[in-house]
Parts: C-alpha cells; sequence; structure tokens
C-alpha cells in the first residue's frame, strides 16, 4: 500500500484528494473490496474494473468523512511488468511512462521493502533518453498555424499549442533523463532541471495569456530550441524537419477553378 499523487509529492493544497495505490498478489474480488469501503464508513461515488489476471486494474472512489479518496489497485505483476516494459523503452505511452513517473514518487504505507525494490529498479540510461525524445517530439508542423489563423479557428490553434506544451513539458524531462512527475508538480520542477530553453517557466507560462498570435510565436520558438538540445542526446532529425517543414502551397483561384476530381 501507497501514498501518491501531490500528498506523496508534498504539493496537495485545499483541492486536492488522497491517492491511495493497493497492489495485490491476486486481484480482490468485489466482496472484498465492498467490505474495504464498508469498514471505512465511505461513499462510494464510481467503481472501475478492468482486465483480468496480470493486466487487471480497478479504481474505488470514495467519500471519507466528506473527503475525497481514490484508491488505485493493481497487481504486483502488472505494476512490474509496466516498469520493465517502459524501462526498457518498449512502452513509452504516456498512461505507462507516466505511472513509471507516479511510482518514482510512491510513499510507502505497507510494504516498503517491495516499494523501494521498484523504485531502485527505475533506471534512466541514455537509451531510454534517446527514445522518450523521439517519441515526444513528434510535434504537428508549426506551418500549420498558419492555415489555422488564416481560417480564424482559434479553437484549433489553442488545441495545438496545448498539445505541444503536453509534449514538450515530457521532453524536456526526458532531456534531463527525469520521469515526468505529472501536470500539477511539472511546473513547479521546470527550473531544477539543468537542460533546458531560458526561461522555460516563463516562456510557457505567457503561451497560455495574451494575444494568440503572440503566445504561438513564443511556443514555436521555446519548442525549436528544445529540439536543438534534444538533438545533442537523440537522433530527432526527422522530427525537428516535420516540425519546422516550410507548409503547404497555397492554391491560386485559377488552379481551385482547374481542379477535376475523378471518382
Amino acid at each position: 500500500m501507497v501514498i501518491s499523487g501531490s500528498v506523496a509529492r508534498g504539493l496537495a493544497d485545499d483541492q486536492s484528494d488522497l491517492e491511495i495505490g493497493v497492489y495485490w498478489t491476486e486481484p480482490p474480488s468485489l466482496s472484498l473490496r465492498d467490505r474495504a469501503v464498508a469498514s471505512l464508513g465511505a461513499k462510494m461515488t464510481r467503481r472501475v474494473t478492468l482486465g483480468e489476471g496480470q493486466a487487471w486494474f480497478g479504481v474505488d472512489n470514495l467519500r471519507v468523512q466528506g473527503f475525497q479518496v481514490d484508491v488505485a489497485m493493481n497487481t504486483v505483476a502488472g505494476i512490474e511488468a509496466t516498469i520493465r516494459r517502459v524501462v526498457a523503452a518498449e512502452d513509452l505511452g504516456n498512461r505507462s511512462a507516466d505511472l513509471v513517473g507516479i511510482i518514482a514518487e510512491f510513499v510507502a504505507l505497507a510494504g516498503p521493502e517491495r516499494v523501494q525494490a521498484w523504485q531502485q529498479s527505475l533506471v534512466y540510461d541514455d537509451a531510454l533518453r534517446s527514445a522518450m525524445l523521439k517519441h515526444q517530439l513528434k510535434l504537428a508542423p508549426a506551418s500549420a498555424l498558419e492555415v489555422d489563423f488564416a481560417r480564424d479557428d482559434r479553437f484549433r490553434v489553442l488545441e495545438r499549442m496545448h498539445a505541444w506544451i503536453a509534449r514538450g513539458r515530457r521532453a524536456l524531462f526526458a532531456l534531463n533523463k527525469r520521469w515526468y512527475p505529472g501536470h500539477k508538480a511539472a511546473m513547479a520542477r521546470i527550473p531544477e532541471l539543468p537542460i533546458q530553453p531560458a526561461h522555460s517557466v516563463q516562456r510557457l507560462d505567457s503561451a497560455l495569456d495574451g494575444p494568440t498570435e503572440t503566445a504561438a510565436t513564443t511556443l514555436v520558438d521555446w519548442c525549436t530550441e528544445l529540439y536543438g538540445l534534444a538533438a545533442q542526446h537523440a537522433d530527432v532529425d526527422d522530427e525537428q524537419r516535420h516540425f519546422l517543414g516550410s507548409g503547404r502551397r497555397r492554391w491560386t483561384p485559377p488552379e481551385v477553378r482547374a481542379l477535376r476530381i475523378e471518382i
């Protein structure tokens, strides 16, 4: 059993819930989970149960004396399999990689020896850094914003920018061989990272504020610098060329009128 999330990271505020992880040798029965909820005098607001065997996991969202308590459950074998896949760069999806980032900061309530063994196995080597950078820096081309602005499609602009920030922050932690600490902790910890574009926190903050055109330019510049730093540790040439591509050629009105589409 562990504490995880913002409470484990020391970042809890008055809006935070309490996240508890419970890891089983065999998946628990529903009746056992029900007895645990009843013993707390808790009210269950949501229950999720998926998979079976090693791939089983469950979540019980509870209200305990008015407080939100989320109990995430998995098998020991499932957690250890996830750790192996991520550390070997075989599974770099955000769901798996973010889970490993959570494991890195578990605070053990029971079974501290096993939790410590998990954390000691989280080796972030050069090969993993290279693979993670290539994975996270597959960004939509910056030239796509020209089309979005020409169409006055501000929602699409913001959607692209948010995707760049989400991937860019993960890439920034990978660049420093650090496990991604979740969105809440990420901005607080970026100043600690030795390798980063200058003034990253201020520039990322400004990318979510002010005139959209200015924010987009700021973010494109930041991503470009991030590619330059990543290139010193990984082969991201293809990803960088895609991001900085010159964009599409515009059709002229005569060309549009001359178009013929055969079906």
